[in-house]
């Protein structure tokens, strides 16, 4: 995979005549990504190994991995571990869901995440400008939830938390963005997921942290209300398949830190439409996206599209 985008740099000489705003970090960027993996699988057991190859700015960087998953009747576990040859940092992930009776489940995962050796200066991707001074701490993060059934969608519940870290800005969006040491944060999230009836389901999950960070809203919620059907009783064969969707997004004020402040994106409540019709393997999917054509701000002053259309269609093949 090849991953490319490039646009005309814009000066501010240029930015008042083309009615444009003015770029403070280069547009242009280039990066080939490969992947290579193996594994195998055997009764509960499933191994792969990978590595993940980018190269860009004349350097080739590898960040080999390893994935170990058991699953069994009464839950599974997820191990992964992984060397990130560009962020030079190794990571670890695991993560398990425990079934023990049909209306409970309990779940968590954990992540550790350190730098390779002792460094002493962040360097951030070279296209951007501004590199942090400091050591790079080792950083956990875990999650723990519980799950009720109720008489089809399961009613969950759960805690996160995230130790010392390093923030990390998007300065490809712009580079006076600023890295940013923060402490503990803590959150609590809700939700429910699953049959509301036949073939409607609903999926809808809370988020509340404990406080507002800089690029990290207070408080997030995803709705999704689909209608996901194979039509059985005209189709019996289950060649045909149709999902109905509506989907809703709200995220709250984000800030964003530069050298002698913040600036603020103002909270967003992005709604999309989705249909996809299914004939044998292939798909036809539309796409309608921030339905109300409000102009949310993801970024401060990068502005959202209004109405977004996509549409196209997907094929498996199988020999």
């Amino acid at each position: 995979m090849k991953l490319a985008e490039e646009s005309d740099f814009v000066t501010e000489g240029d930015a008042l005549s083309k009615k444009l705003r003015a770029d403070t970090a280069d547009t242009t960027t280039h990066r080939a990504q490969y992947l290579i993996t193996a594994g195998f699988t055997r009764g509960p057991v499933a191994l792969s190994i990978g590595d993940r190859i980018r190269a860009f700015t004349g350097d080739v960087h590898h960040s080999p991995e390893i994935h170990l998953g058991l699953a069994g009747r009464m839950g599974v576990v997820d191990l992964r571990g992984e060397r990130d040859g560009v962020r030079e940092r190794k990571r670890f992930d695991g993560s398990f869901r425990l079934t023990p009776v049909s209306f409970l489940a309990l779940g968590g995962g954990l992540s550790y995440e350190s730098p390779n050796g002792v460094v002493d200066i962040v360097t951030p991707d070279p296209e951007n400008p501004a590199p942090f001074s400091g050591i790079l701490p080792k950083t956990k993060s875990a999650r723990v939830e519980a799950g009720v059934r109720l008489w089809n969608p399961w009613l969950i519940g759960g805690y996160i938390t995230r130790d010392t870290a390093i923030l990390e800005p998007p300065q490809v969006i712009d580079s006076a963005y600023q890295f940013r040491s923060v402490g503990k944060r803590s959150g609590l999230y809700g939700g429910i997921r699953g049959k509301l009836y036949k073939d409607l389901n609903i999926d809808v999950i809370a988020t509340r942290w404990d406080s507002a960070g800089f690029y990290q809203p207070r408080d997030q919620v995803r709705a999704e209300l689909f209608l996901n059907t194979r039509w059985l009783r005209r189709f019996p064969s289950g060649t045909f398949g149709l999902k109905l969707a509506a989907i809703h997004e709200y995220r709250g004020d984000v800030r964003f830190p530069i050298a002698d402040g913040f600036r603020t994106a103002a909270a967003s409540n992005i709604t999309t439409g989705l249909i996809e019709i299914r004939i044998l393997r292939g798909v036809a999917t539309y796409q309608a996206r921030n339905v109300f054509a409000k102009t949310w701000q993801i970024v401060p002053d990068f502005y959202m599209h209004r109405t977004i259309n996509i549409y196209g269609l997907r094929w498996e093949f199988w020999n």
